[in-house]
């Protein structure tokens, strides 16, 4: 955190905005506590996102825009007791977020972890793995794959385009 502080929050948004500038731009960006700031901007203000995922993290709508996208599908998962998703306020940005799109759903698991879902941290809980093994936010985005850190496909949704 101490460098995330020093090189300083703007930066860390820019550094994942210009990451993902040779994509293409219909992605679901996906962002992990700090990550969470580069993938909410990403999502709330490039054009063509098709889905977002924040991890233990959520900002306030208003850091990025004035309404989150018409449509835009999104999953936010934390821990109800995590003292960085309840004391730093992400859990009223998440609540607010839910609230006002039927498209975001807000998972709140049992437990005081931040980073749970990281199989490689002592924090890590496979009781409240993210998805739960609902990737229903997702069912209307053709051709996606969620993969795991292994590399295994963990969900995916191929409809043929007619």
């Amino acid at each position: 955190m101490q460098h995330a502080q020093e090189i300083g929050f703007g930066e860390i948004i820019q550094r994942g905005a210009r990451a993902v500038d040779a994509l293409a731009s219909e992605l679901v960006y996906v962002g992990l506590s700090l990550g969470v700031l580069p993938a909410q901007y990403l999502a709330q203000t490039r054009p063509g996102a098709r889905g977002a995922i924040f991890l233990h993290a959520c900002l306030p709508r208003s850091e990025f825009g004035s309404a989150w996208p018409k449509a835009l599908p999104a999953q936010i998962h934390a821990m109800d007791a995590d003292p960085f998703f309840v004391g730093d306020g992400d859990i009223e940005a998440a609540k607010a977020l839910a609230g006002e799109s039927a498209e975001v759903r807000l998972f709140l698991y049992p437990g005081d972890e931040h980073l749970f879902s990281d199989r490689l941290l002592a924090a890590y809980d496979p009781a409240a793995l993210f998805f739960n093994g609902d990737c229903s936010t997702f069912s209307r985005i053709d051709n996606y794959s969620l993969v795991s850190r292994g590399g295994q496909i963990a969900s995916s949704n191929r409809r043929s385009r007619h």
